[in-house]
């Protein structure tokens, strides 16, 4: 992500906790931050579950730029909102969330 520093948020806030830190590696860090969000199933297949969820996966795919994956969606189709009938990972596809496993550098 090329933005002037000014409008990543998410950098000044790295940067403002940890003083040593420089522009770009704290960009580094961003681009590798990921997020695995795992839902039971019955949530998954309840409204306010799927509201739930597709609010996490629009915010957190802003935050965490190297990915967000969602476990325990596999069958639940969309009850809510513009994309009703739809398979919901395909939902969560649209929303932000990336689709395949994460991967984790340790």
């Amino acid at each position: 992500m090329n933005m002037p520093l000014e409008h990543d948020r998410m950098a000044q806030i790295l940067i403002a906790s940890d003083y040593g830190l420089e522009v770009d590696e704290a960009r580094a860090l961003l681009e590798g931050a990921q997020l695995v969000v795992s839902i039971d199933p019955d949530a998954a297949q309840a409204p306010w579950g799927q509201a739930a969820l597709l609010a996490v996966a629009g915010t957190a795919s802003r935050m965490f730029r190297g990915g967000v994956h969602v476990a325990g969606t596999q069958s639940a189709q969309v009850l809510i909102g513009r994309y009703f009938g739809q398979p919901l990972s395909r939902a969560l596809v649209r929303a932000g969330c990336r689709s395949g496993e994460p991967s984790f550098a340790c």
